[in-house]
């Protein structure tokens, strides 16, 4: 009971461990290295899309909106305007994943290669399942990781920017962003 902890010396605090990341297996569609409950409460929640070939999906300038993951088919990703092929998103993984996770323009193109079904997660589906499964953080973590380049050239890019402000005035996912992209790995206090 508390009062015999207290009597202990003992706190009656928790403190809580924030679970372990999971280890994430390169060239394994995103999908598959969730966990059963995971992918099945992930899929109930997304809006399933179909789509023809050669659909335009996400365009360079755009702002994702949901995480769209690709569960038949395939996807082409072309880089900027200029459209030149990046790589092929089969099933199980996602695209537009960066945009989406920093609210930022997209740099890249995704199209239809053959018709294809993609599974479409919200921000606000995204955190309920955040609460509910907290292990996927690592999993979408490793989705981030995928994109070092792209994310340390806008480290760069801040660093040497005009930029003024707080983590008050800083969008949540810019500085998870930014943490995970500078190898910072001390504790941040939060209010």
């Amino acid at each position: 009971t508390a009062a015999e902890s207290k009597k202990r010396g003992e706190s009656s605090k928790s403190l809580y461990a924030i679970p372990p990341m999971p280890e994430i297996e390169r060239g394994l569609p995103f999908l598959v290295q969730l966990d059963s409950s995971i992918m099945a409460d992930l899929l109930k929640v997304s809006a399933i899309g179909r789509h023809d070939a050669a659909a335009v999906l996400l365009r360079t300038g755009e702002v994702c909106r949901y995480l769209h993951v690709v569960t038949q088919g395939k996807v082409e990703i072309l880089a900027g305007a200029a459209g030149r092929p990046l790589r092929v998103v089969d099933e199980g993984d996602p695209f537009g994943e960066l945009s989406f996770m920093t609210s930022q323009p997209s740099a890249e193109t995704a199209r239809t290669l053959t018709q294809v079904q993609t599974a479409s997660l919200s921000k606000a589906g995204l955190s309920d399942l955040l609460r509910t499964h907290p292990t996927l953080a690592g999993h979408l973590s490793a989705l981030l990781g995928r994109h070092k380049k792209s994310l340390a050239e806008r480290a760069v890019t801040l660093e040497h920017s005009d930029f003024k402000g707080t983590f008050d005035t800083f969008p949540f996912a810019d500085v998870m962003q930014m943490l995970i992209s500078t190898r910072k790995t001390e504790v941040l206090g939060l209010r």
